[in-house]
């Protein structure tokens, strides 16, 4: 199991969706998203948080 994801990014992609989990993977250097949420909103909000989403 994962880390919780930075409070920043969390917080970003819990704007769009309370509901989601979001799970990061320090060394790999990647974040699990569990959502309801259409992908762009999430990587929109990702983007304005600071961070590159894939």
């Amino acid at each position: 199991m994962g880390l919780p994801a930075p409070p920043r990014v969390t917080a970003a992609i819990k704007s769009v969706d309370p509901a989601a989990e979001v799970v990061t993977d320090v060394p790999a250097r990647s974040v699990r998203i569990e959502t309801s949420a259409k992908p762009e909103a999430i990587k929109a909000a990702v983007a304005e948080a600071g961070y590159t989403a894939a």
